[in-house]
């Protein structure tokens, strides 16, 4: 609830609200899932607008949602970026590592030589 609130800029109370509202006039079943909801979009629903012409919820949401080939574009972009942080971050750790190496390599070579002397 949080997130919807933010992403369209309102309150979270406000959010609560008017997710209240579409479970009570039918558009969104709720459905308890461990400490979480789950809503489902009840798309075959006419809405009446101001206008007073009814037009059914899955229309709506299909000029309102982005298409499917565009999430999983968006979706491809994120796992892209996700894999190249992953990436980034498994250099870093291997350069971390080899400069540990080197250092335990040069502290060894001098306890080595004060030995020796």
């Amino acid at each position: 609830m949080r997130d919807i609130a933010a992403q369209i800029q309102i309150t979270e109370r406000a959010a609560q609200r008017i997710v209240a509202d579409l479970i009570e006039a039918g558009y969104l079943d709720r459905e308890r899932v461990g400490r979480r909801n789950r809503y489902t979009i009840q798309t075959g629903l006419p809405i009446l607008l101001p206008t007073r012409r009814d037009v059914d919820l899955n229309s709506l949401l299909n000029v309102l949602v982005p298409n499917s080939s565009s999430v999983e574009a968006e979706l491809a972009a994120v796992r892209a970026d996700t894999q190249a942080e992953i990436s980034h971050a498994a250099q870093q750790e291997a350069a971390a590592r080899r400069e540990r190496m080197q250092a335990d390599e040069a502290a060894e070579t001098r306890d080595l030589r004060r030995r020796g002397r």
